[in-house]
């Protein structure tokens, strides 16, 4: 009997999906081990009460009449009592159960054989087994299947809570994990940026005290000051390699960092700004400008020009003189291309001339003589501001003066004053606190609202540097114009 019941029922294969105010719950009609041993048993009561010739209400009384589906049905009456029957009543009768089973109490009611237009047979079973309907009463069967369900809904849901609450703890362990490393960062940061502004305060004071007595100290004092001078450079190099050490805790430098952007952070301390304070957004501000390069060949022009001329050379040789940084090359390349021809317009300061537009008093101020045409918008062979050594040795003192004192050693800031002159950004720059830390690149664009005009001369000056550290990264076929340093 089981081998044909497990026959007919393939034809019944199926999931049947349950909502109740939960998670969907799927059912194999086939899965129903238990259920259809029972099923199995019943049937076989069945048979031996017809073959004993005993009404089958005595089995099963009307109220318990269950549905069946027509083909399990069939099967358990024509297969499960097919023998005792045949002793009985003859093969006759045997044939008219396989083919009637009402006579037996099996057959399903008829609002389930016929079904209503639109809707499905699954969808009769569930309101058969898992609807309650008023006035109805429930059959063997039906309280097996509910009781099947309820069990199997209960597992399910236990296992639902247990997924949850791992979930949740994984969530909470994860998130104070998170939380943790936000912090740990956090103050490793504060901690790198702290001992940052601590060296370059040392070498703000440093550079303040050698301007204030090399010139006007014999020979043997200054050599005095400078093995001075040795010494606190050891400690700022022991400074610098704890800076570096917090970095790389920081992870400021990750090993699958873009090229370019590790040539951007890079430049950033080479002009005096922490890579730990950098402003949300600067990275990618600078790409646009590198973009604007590409979209010109006055990079690759200049340059090219600087080359013949040797002026990389010689603008790195008195910038270094100056304790300051080569890249300042690239701010000669802004304002006037390397052209010591270049004059530019007339202001209420004067006219701006020579390859660092040096107006005409910080000129004089910086040792530089005007010539005759010192009004008039025309080149000027007798002007020293067009003289390309002696300008270069002027603006490398003035870049000098600005990074010791107004711009506090911030090297963007410095670039920025060059631009907006000594009386325009002093306005500005003085109205924030006089130490590295407080006065600085990036706190004069948090702080300030900067006009456009000086941010792109900053952002132009900055990204032709980063440009210049790897000119083929770049997309650009000229050769680096400074050398390493």
């Amino acid at each position: 009997m089981d081998s044909v019941f497990q026959k007919k029922t393939l034809s019944h294969q199926g999931t049947i999906t349950i909502g109740l105010n939960g998670p969907a719950i799927q059912f194999s009609i086939q899965s129903f081990d238990e259920i259809q041993q029972e099923v199995d048993t019943s049937g076989s009561l069945a048979a031996k009460a017809v073959s004993s010739g005993k009404a089958e209400s005595q089995v099963f009384p009307e109220k318990k009449k269950e549905f069946i589906p027509s083909d399990i049905a069939g099967s358990l009456v024509s297969h499960g009592a097919s023998e005792n029957l045949t002793s009985d009543h003859g093969n006759s009768e045997s044939e008219g159960l396989e083919h009637s089973h009402s006579d037996h109490g099996v057959s399903p009611p008829a609002s389930l054989t016929s079904f209503p237009e639109g809707l499905s047979q699954t969808q009769m079973y569930i309101n058969r087994y898992f609807h309650t309907q008023s006035g109805e009463e429930e059959g063997d069967h039906t309280r097996i299947m509910k009781r099947a369900y309820t069990q199997v809904r209960k597992q399910q849901a236990r296992w639902y809570w247990k997924v949850i609450a791992v979930f949740v703890g994984v969530g909470i362990i994860l998130g104070g994990v998170a939380i943790y490393q936000t912090l740990k960062v956090k103050q490793l940061e504060a901690q790198a940026a702290d001992v940052f502004y601590t060296m370059k305060t040392v070498e703000l004071e440093l550079a303040q005290i050698e301007d204030l007595v090399l010139d006007h100290l014999g020979p043997e004092q200054v050599k005095e000051i400078l093995l001075k001078r040795d010494n606190v450079q050891a400690t700022l190099s022991r400074l610098e390699k704890n800076y570096e050490n917090y970095l790389e805790a920081i992870g400021i430098y990750s090993k699958d960092m873009p090229p370019e952007d590790r040539l951007i952070l890079r430049m950033t301390r080479l002009f005096g700004e922490s890579e730990v304070k950098m402003p949300k957004g600067f990275v990618e501000e600078v790409k646009k400008y590198i973009q604007k390069w590409r979209s010109t060949n006055r990079l690759e022009k200049a340059v090219k020009r600087a080359a013949r001329h040797g002026y990389g050379m010689k603008i790195q040789e008195a910038m270094l003189k100056q304790h300051m940084s080569p890249e300042f090359f690239y701010l000669c390349l802004q304002e006037s291309e390397f052209d010591v021809k270049a004059v530019g317009p007339a202001t209420r300061f004067g006219i701006a001339k020579g390859p660092w537009q040096f107006l005409p008093s910080t000129g004089v101020e910086y040792g530089l003589k005007t010539g005759p045409l010192v009004g008039i918008e025309k080149y000027d062979p007798r002007d020293e501001r067009h003289h390309f050594d002696k300008a270069t040795q002027s603006a490398a003192k003035f870049l000098r003066f600005l990074y010791t004192t107004r711009a506090q050693a911030s090297g963007l800031l410095v670039i920025a004053s060059y631009n907006w002159g000594p009386t325009r950004v002093n306005s500005l720059i003085e109205k924030l606190p006089p130490n590295p830390k407080s006065r600085n690149f990036w706190e004069l664009l948090k702080k300030f609202n900067v006009p456009q005009q000086t941010k792109d001369y900053v952002f132009y000056i900055f990204s032709a540097a980063v440009i210049g550290e790897n000119p083929a990264l770049f997309g650009f076929s000229f050769a680096p114009p400074l050398t390493a340093h």
